[in-house]
């Protein structure tokens, strides 16, 4: 190989704002139709402490977690037990993703530490072509006793084949960049994008989409591929930062490519003519599904991130099973376990009997029927049978808490789980008898008052306890005056709307029109600016012609009612000039 290589690919691009609004691919309908080519049993644990049903100590869960301050669960999470079978997990997700998995389950549950570096390693040596990690892997489990880790030969090999396969990617991409071609420059960076990755330099990978990937699609299936491609990177590296705006841009360029598919399919005269294009046809629409469907879970997991779960369940209650791959950043049982938690912890009990029915709208039944013990969750549920759930939620506590995405969000949607089942509980009834309700909720008495307590004074529940009676009572909603205060907000709305509605049309007839404060400077200046400073020119002239003819051909007439609402009348317009239009 001759020639000079460039040190990076920093070298042969241009500077590229992912957060500037990008245009759809290449704009022309010619292009438009040209698209190529475990489960386990659920059982009820014994009768578990209220402090380690809930979650509301750091017995069960030890974070450093103070009043109005949160910590990472991460950095002091500890699991002692939890029933997961490793092997079966490496058949359900992408290397890297994986891996990212395992050093979570190795960093916070001691058990399962050797088994899971041992994994990694053997994931490592036959998946990816990462001999830094491989060597870090390797030497954790000397650490740990195990003799003979270190494969020297493959490392030496790899790294030398790594090292011929870069440069000559580097070159055919500088080659192919300088010779204009932009669908043969797209393939040479799409190639060097994955080999990025295979090597695990994540961070080189999304930077060099980040120069200007964009710039060289041609049409819509490869900017769909692009920004699926860039999303997965940016989601196993964790940067949340550049997920949202990536998740917006790929929406837009989505929904001009259905769009398109849309326009076609309306059209006769571009409708498929031969076997081909029907094929063609047909694979656009599966393309559009499946992006849907990631997008779907890319946007679930981002909105999971940022404690939006409601918005979250939404989206994850989309996904349909058959549009999502195997293996992938996610499982279809993650899916279901983040679908249905958030769902519990914000839906409407309407709204979880429609998942549970499941429908041709709602395929997310299928995900639960992969996990029976989050159906039994939902079935328990819909039947109130809060006891259930809560032992549910208690016998897979530990499981969850190995999920590295869930583990952080996992103490808060108990809590909001156990709020809202309490809430129902207590809805049908005037009194409540808390020595069963606290067997319902397998917690003690006293526990369940500091609940009852602490749900009332956030304003959640009107309760009276008498400790004495062993009773809490929920005083009746006065159902005259809950109608009384509707009426009396709907009447304020009517005439607040009334008002606006007449000065509307007072301001109508008087021509009077309300400024606002001026912006401040700016560079571009309208016809009509006041300013002293736009007086002088061409602007400034025809805005003095325009407020005397409005003077001169139509007089206000009388709006004495105006004043009433704090604007002034203008009854002296400038007359127009003899001799000037």
């Amino acid at each position: 190989m001759s020639g000079n290589l460039p040190r990076n690919h920093d070298e042969l691009m241009v500077e590229f704002d992912p957060n500037d609004t990008m245009e759809t691919a290449n704009g022309n309908d010619n292009n438009d139709d040209e698209w190529p080519d475990e489960v386990d049993s659920f059982e009820a644990p014994p009768l578990l402490p209220a402090n380690q049903l809930l979650g509301r100590t750091n017995e069960a869960i030890p974070m450093d977690i103070a009043d109005g301050a949160e910590a990472r669960p991460s950095e002091t999470l500890v699991v002692d037990t939890a029933a997961l079978d490793l092997e079966a997990m490496s058949r359900f997700y992408t290397p890297f993703t994986l891996i990212s998995r395992l050093q979570f389950i190795a960093d916070h549950c001691p058990p399962l530490q050797k088994s899971a570096y041992q994994l990694m390693l053997e994931t490592l040596r036959k998946k990816t072509k990462c001999t830094s990690r491989y060597l870090h892997v390797a030497n954790k489990l000397e650490g740990l006793g195990a003799q003979g880790a270190v494969d020297q030969a493959w490392v030496t090999q790899t790294q030398q084949a790594m090292q011929a396969t870069t440069d000559a990617l580097l070159m055919e991409f500088k080659r192919q960049k300088d010779e204009g071609v932009k669908e043969s420059t797209r393939r040479a960076m799409d190639d060097l994008f994955h080999h990025y990755v295979s090597a695990g330099l994540h961070t080189d990978a999304s930077r060099l989409f980040n120069k200007g990937m964009r710039d060289y699609c041609t049409q819509f299936k490869h900017t769909i591929a692009m920004y699926m491609d860039w999303l997965e990177v940016a989601l196993e590296e964790a940067d949340w930062i550049r997920v949202e705006p990536l998740i917006a841009q790929a929406e837009r360029c989505l929904a001009d490519a259905m769009e398109a598919d849309n326009s076609v399919t309306a059209h006769p005269n571009r409708r498929p003519q031969n076997s081909q294009q029907s094929q063609t046809a047909k694979t656009n629409k599966g393309l559009i599904k499946t992006t849907r469907a990631r997008l779907d879970i890319f946007h679930g997991l981002s909105l999971m991130n940022h404690n939006k779960y409601k918005e979250a369940a939404e989206k994850l209650v989309q996904s349909n099973p058959d549009e999502i791959p195997v293996p992938w950043l996610v499982s279809h049982s993650d899916i279901a376990a983040y679908g249905i938690l958030c769902a519990l912890a914000t839906f409407e009990r309407r709204a979880l009997k429609a998942l549970l029915a499941g429908n041709d709208e709602h395929q997310f039944k299928r995900f639960l029927e992969m996990e029976p013990w989050l159906m039994s969750l939902l079935t328990a549920w819909v039947r109130s049978d809060w006891g259930q759930v809560l032992d549910g939620l208690a016998a897979s506590r530990n499981r969850l808490l190995l999920d590295p995405r869930l583990s952080e969000c996992l103490k808060k949607l108990e809590s909001m789980i156990f709020d809202r089942a309490l809430l129902l509980h207590l809805s049908p009834y005037l009194v409540v008898d808390l020595k069963r309700s606290a067997t319902i909720f397998r917690c003690t008495v006293g526990q369940l008052e500091n609940e009852l307590v602490r749900l009332s004074e956030s304003g959640m529940v009107s309760v009276r306890i008498d400790a004495i009676a062993g009773v809490a009572e929920i005083p009746p909603i006065d159902e005259q005056q809950v109608t009384y205060e509707r009426a009396l907000k709907l009447a304020e709305r009517v005439l607040e709307k009334t008002d606006d509605t007449i000065l509307k049309a007072l301001l109508g007839q008087g021509r009077i029109f309300v400024h606002g404060e001026p912006r401040g400077k700016r560079k571009t200046a309208g016809p009509l600016r006041h300013d002293e400073e736009h007086e002088s020119g061409p602007a400034g002239l025809f805005g003095r012609m325009t407020r005397r003819m409005r003077g001169a051909l139509s007089q206000p007439p009388d709006t004495s009612g105006v004043e009433a609402y704090g604007y002034e009348r203008v009854d002296n317009f400038p007359e127009c000039p003899t001799g000037q239009d």
